[in-house]
């Protein structure tokens, strides 16, 4: 042990302060939960709320955030887009991985039924253009532009202090403030694709 650790093991090894270290340890998986739902249902309160005058629009937060695909986004309503077989429109703005590791922002294609011809006028139309600050490679990916949060991750618990009580609504402002661009950014994309596209 370090100096560092050996005064660390003296002071929570100490009754009082070893009691209050236990009592912690058993409040927090809970508290990690609340913390973590509390966040994600700010954002999407946030998004729904400025997207509340867009009626043919909606907002969908997955019931199960703790999947590696749980998805936050923004879709046409049923009825105004079809929904292929694996439950998800053609396209949709979101969120992904909100909670098992860095959350992606992303404007995204169910290729669940996509067709050679759909995908070549996706990317001929995307590769004219010049995306600031989102990635497009090219691919196959079902991300069509994106960005990774790489400094928050919600499996380390480091990053739970950055959506305490007295931070969440300006760390959920940024994630929502994002999603809402690339929604308004891109909605001339979507359309092109909605047209363009048999899906």
């Amino acid at each position: 042990m370090n100096e560092y650790e050996k005064e660390m093991f003296q002071f929570l090894t100490e009754e009082e302060n070893l009691k209050g270290m236990i009592i912690a340890k058993n409040q927090f998986p809970g508290i990690r939960e609340k913390l973590i739902q509390d966040f994600w249902n700010q954002v999407y309160r946030n998004v729904k709320t400025a997207i509340i005058n867009k009626s043919d629009w909606e907002v969908v937060l997955e019931g199960n955030i703790n999947l590696w695909h749980s998805k936050l986004y923004i879709r046409e309503k049923e009825g105004k887009t079809r929904v292929l077989d694996n439950g998800f429109p053609s396209f949709i703005f979101c969120l992904e991985r909100l909670t098992a590791g860095s959350p992606y922002v992303a404007f995204w294609m169910n290729q669940h039924e996509s067709t050679e011809s759909d995908l070549t006028k996706v990317h001929e139309h995307l590769s004219l253009k010049n995306y600031q600050n989102l990635m497009y490679d090219g691919t196959g990916s079902w991300f069509l532009l994106w960005r990774e949060y790489q400094n928050f991750n919600l499996t380390n618990d480091e990053s739970l202090v950055q959506i305490v009580p007295t931070k969440l609504d300006e760390k959920a402002k940024e994630f929502s403030d994002a999603l809402l661009e690339l929604f308004n950014t891109h909605i001339e994309d979507y359309n092109y694709f909605r047209t363009h596209c048999k899906k």
